[in-house]
């Protein structure tokens, strides 16, 4: 609330010798507080080494896979998949992006919608494989995977790294879409130009549009008589 005027004029200044000091840390402080510094990045490095360990562990497992064939309804659903991305963008601020499903029949991720990218980058990235890259890592995992800068991370080997840096694609969010019980249904992705750091409204704002899409993607898939049981 405002504070109440006085005498038709705002609120009194305090005068010069009232107000609070400047305080100026001493070099003692100032050499704590460097040493919080690095004992706050170790901690991050080591965090970022456990979830990379992660990671490898999980490459021994096979993706989960649904009872269903998702790509079958990459044509029905072009348009809807073409909105839920650029949903994505708007949300995320992201310059670029591409949706991938999976194909149970080639066992591999396709992509199908894609903004903002060359060929190059399209027909590299025209079938995924498990653990290849963010969007594979997010699929093998079933969660979201996080690149804040492709040139520090362990998921894109040589050939990958060039061509994401060629695409101009320097960091990546990929989302999985989860289906109904078991199985994942494919990957929302969207990527920036120059590193950055994700906040949590970033990531919150993609899991619902990646929630959103894998919902109507259920009901298109329930409605073409597929195998799928819920």
């Amino acid at each position: 609330m405002k504070r109440a005027m006085r005498n038709g004029r705002g609120p009194s200044k305090r005068p010069a010798h009232d107000r609070a000091p400047l305080r100026i840390p001493s070099l003692s402080l100032l050499r704590h507080d460097a040493l919080g510094a690095l004992e706050i990045a170790a901690r991050t490095h080591a965090q970022a080494e456990a979830q990379h360990l992660r990671l490898v562990r999980e490459r021994a497992a096979p993706p989960p896979s649904p009872p269903f064939n998702p790509f079958l309804v990459a044509g029905p659903c072009t348009a809807m998949l073409e909105r839920a991305l650029e949903s994505a963008l708007q949300a995320t601020g992201a310059s670029r992006g591409n949706i991938q499903l999976f194909d149970s029949a080639a066992g591999c991720l396709r992509l199908v919608v894609q903004s903002g990218f060359a060929d190059r980058f399209l027909d590299f990235f025209a079938e995924v494989r498990p653990h290849h890259a963010a969007c594979g890592a997010a699929w093998s995992a079933a969660r979201p995977v996080l690149v804040e800068d492709v040139t520090d991370s362990p998921l894109f080997d040589a050939p990958a790294l060039e061509v994401m840096l060629d695409a101009r694609a320097r960091t990546v969010i990929s989302c999985p879409l989860p289906g109904r019980g078991e199985g994942i249904l494919g990957v929302l992705s969207v990527h920036n130009e120059s590193p950055r750091t994700f906040s949590d409204t970033t990531r919150d704002h993609l899991d619902r549009v990646a929630r959103r899409l894998s919902d109507r993607l259920q009901r298109v898939l329930l409605r073409r008589n597929t195998q799928y049981k819920p």
